[in-house]
């Protein structure tokens, strides 16, 4: 049995690699975070190498001054901190917004709603609203997980390079390389919980519209990992625990798994007998 087969909707080539048609909001997002942390990364090196300072000297002379630093670091993150939310938390309405735009088609795509209800105005009530504020929260932690780890190891590398004699450029360097690895983690982040966010409003809206079966997507190309390959056509309960273990997508970080729905007596997939008497 082909891939093709396996599931009740194949995506057509155009848009497999993208099912949910919600890149965009990754690549409008990761732009201005990016530009918030590289603004948080300036300030932080420049409290090692001050603005005109050409010294490569250590410790209590002009140079580092440990404690000025630990004062300032959480100050600066939380300046990050300030802007990343408002960014992001723009970005978690868009994806929830995509996400139920994302399901209404589905719904029409399986004659489950008529085509009128492809591009209707759709208002954000109490449950949605609800879902955002509890995405927002996650996604502030995520950030705050971040650049708190990030001052940790930021205090770390300049404790140890002081303690073995090395200069403020080496010092900075080791530094900078944190910061770095730190907006690598911020930038998955965003693309993560693109899909969290994508995921939670869809299943949200097939709750809302009496869907209780949905299938796994995957993008069908070769990028596909192979811990979600086999799970391709896979149904479970739309207000289940998700796909057995894996639980729900994203499934790992820049996963593109997504769902449909499966509707008894419009599914004509492979598992159509097992869908048939699901519930009996």
């Amino acid at each position: 049995m082909t891939k093709d087969k396996r599931a009740g909707w194949r995506p057509s080539p155009d848009i497999r690699r993208d099912p949910t048609q919600s890149k965009w909001i990754e690549e409008e997002t990761i732009p201005l975070l990016k530009k918030a942390w590289g603004t948080y990364r300036k300030k932080v090196l420049a409290l090692i190498i001050k603005e005109g300072e050409r010294t490569n000297i250590i410790g209590s002379t002009p140079g580092i001054s440990l404690p000025e630093i630990m004062r300032n670091l959480p100050m600066l993150g939380d300046s990050f901190l300030e802007d990343g939310t408002e960014i992001t938390g723009t970005m978690i309405e868009q994806a929830v917004n995509q996400g139920n735009a994302y399901a209404t088609e589905q719904l029409i795509r399986v004659e489950y709603l008529p085509e009128a209800a492809s591009g209707s105005l759709f208002t954000i009530g109490p449950p949605t609203q609800a879902l955002i504020d509890t995405l927002t929260a996650m996604d502030l932690s995520s950030l705050q997980g971040i650049t708190d780890a990030t001052s940790n190891h930021i205090v770390q590398a300049i404790t140890t390079g002081m303690q073995e004699g090395k200069g403020t450029y080496e010092i900075a360097d080791a530094v900078d390389a944190i910061l770095n690895d730190g907006w690598n983690r911020a930038e998955t982040i965003v693309r993560t919980e693109v899909m969290t966010a994508i995921t939670e409003s869809t299943r949200q809206r097939f709750d809302e519209q009496r869907v209780q079966l949905c299938e796994l997507i995957t993008s069908q190309d070769d990028r596909v990992c192979d811990d979600c390959e086999p799970l391709y056509g896979e149904i479970t309960e739309v207000d289940g625990p998700g796909f057995g273990d894996m639980g729900w997508p994203p499934f790992h970080p820049n996963c593109r798994c997504a769902i449909a729905p499966v509707i008894p007596g419009l599914y004509d997939g492979p598992h159509k007998e097992d869908v048939e008497h699901w519930f009996d």
